[in-house]
């Protein structure tokens, strides 16, 4: 099994989006999670705080609903000296929850500061745009060797 762990403004839709269009690049998370199915959803944005769930997995085609597994925990912010940003924290905490050992990831993000500099798994979206074609092209080279 492997992970994304999925931010949603500027990845799903533009960072600015309203409400009318947010969701608006769910169908290329679609089209990318069909060419893999032992690729599960996990949801590190903001609006795991407002929402369930079966609310978070409503905002998704209704084809890969059943693959958003989770959310990451929300974290007290680092005290001290603490070497990982907030969500890169967040994901290492869900995965150690699972006891899942070296499971592979990828995060996907338009903000690298949520990110230790130089993470490997993170891929980095621009967040005028959100997911795009190119993106899921990218993305999906990434993700053949950690999902076959």
């Amino acid at each position: 099994m492997v992970y994304i762990f999925l931010d949603m403004d500027g990845v799903l839709h533009p960072v600015s989006s309203p409400p009318a269009q947010r969701w608006s690049a769910g169908h290329r998370l679609s089209v990318l999670l069909m060419r893999y199915p032992s690729v599960h959803i996990v949801v590190t944005s903001s609006y795991r705080w407002h929402l369930d769930l079966e609310g978070l997995r409503a905002v998704f085609p209704a084809p890969i609903r059943a693959r958003v597994v989770g959310a990451t925990p929300m974290l007290s912010p680092a005290v001290g000296q603490c070497e990982l940003p907030d969500r890169h924290r967040e994901v290492l905490a869900w995965l150690h929850g699972q006891a899942t050992g070296a499971t592979p990831w990828l995060a996907i993000d338009d903000d690298p500061r949520h990110y230790a500099a130089h993470c490997e798994q993170l891929y980095l979206t621009d967040g005028l745009i959100g997911l795009s074609d190119q993106d899921v092209e990218v993305l999906s080279e990434r993700l053949r060797p950690l999902a076959t």
